[in-house]
């Protein structure tokens, strides 16, 4: 119903009775909500944010909550009269944010399904050879090694390992220094629900880190 009452609503018109749009505003403390949600997105559109390998999209984030908010507004209002008669208040507004926010974590698997980020694909592959070695728990500079050709630096591991971790996947194993000298390669060791899982998926282990099982692991497994 309120669909049909938005497309009846009535043509709006300038002095010089050409077509023009109606105009909505925006409430002051609606205003505030939607400065707050651009703020928190711009931090996280630098190096090392959230959103630092999908800028584009969380670019133009905070353009497409003022929209689905101005949507709101519009079937809230036209059934009582002209949308443009009334600001689009702070209910409103919260509500659209709420929208986008939820949407962030959907376009973050899909940037990673894609590939777009360097960092998921090393964790990509640190997990396929894992899985292809069979292995329960590895060493940092093992996983240098199996990226040969894929990363320069063993600091680039940094976050390939950072990923795994706060997905569930694995866990960093604690170690004394013996005596003097170099301080042993860290190690990790994998998630034993991963192993099972994909020990008994020979056929379909490509690894995907948006998995329900990886939401299962970061939030129940204590390895």
């Amino acid at each position: 119903g309120k669909i049909l009452d938005a497309l009846r609503l009535e043509p709006n018109f300038d002095a010089d009775g050409n077509p023009c749009p109606h105009i909505v505003t925006v409430g002051s403390d609606a205003l505030k909500e939607i400065d707050r949600f651009a703020i928190e997105v711009e931090k996280q559109l630098g190096p090392g944010g959230d959103f630092a390998s999908m800028g584009d999209w969380a670019g133009k984030l905070v353009g497409a909550v003022c929209r689905i908010a101005g949507i709101f507004h519009g079937l809230i209002y036209t059934a009582s009269g002209n949308p443009a008669k009334a600001q689009i208040d702070v209910e409103t507004m919260l509500g659209a944010i709420a929208i986008g926010e939820y949407l962030i974590p959907h376009a973050k698997a899909a940037f990673f399904e894609m590939g777009a980020d360097p960092e998921i694909d090393s964790a990509r592959r640190i997990l396929d050879w894992v899985s292809s070695e069979q292995i329960s728990e590895f060493t940092r500079r093992e996983a240098f090694n199996s990226l040969r050709g894929g990363i320069q630096k063993v600091a680039e591991l940094d976050k390939p390992l950072e990923i795994l971790i706060n997905h569930g996947y694995i866990r960093e194993v604690l170690q004394e220094r013996k005596g003097p000298g170099r301080k042993p390669s860290q190690k990790y060791k994998i998630n034993p629900l991963w192993l099972a899982h994909n020990t008994h998926n020979t056929q379909n282990n490509h690894t995907d880190l948006n998995s329900a099982y990886s939401a299962q692991f970061a939030q129940e497994v204590a390895l």
